[in-house]
């Protein structure tokens, strides 16, 4: 994620499905804990052999 680099800029390699695995996982506890009785079942269905990225 560029908001969460640290380093001068230069873009990395990134794995697609582990970064959409995160986005899931942040937005849910975030849900989470303004509400403690939100509870949600979260389906995904990614390839498992998503190419990397810039």
């Amino acid at each position: 994620m560029q908001c969460a680099r640290t380093d001068t800029g230069q873009r990395q390699l990134a794995e697609i499905k582990a970064l959409l695995e995160e986005a899931v996982q942040l937005v849910y506890h975030s849900r989470r804990s303004l509400n403690s009785r939100f509870n949600v079942i979260i389906y995904t269905n990614a390839q498992s052999t998503m190419p990397s990225r810039e």
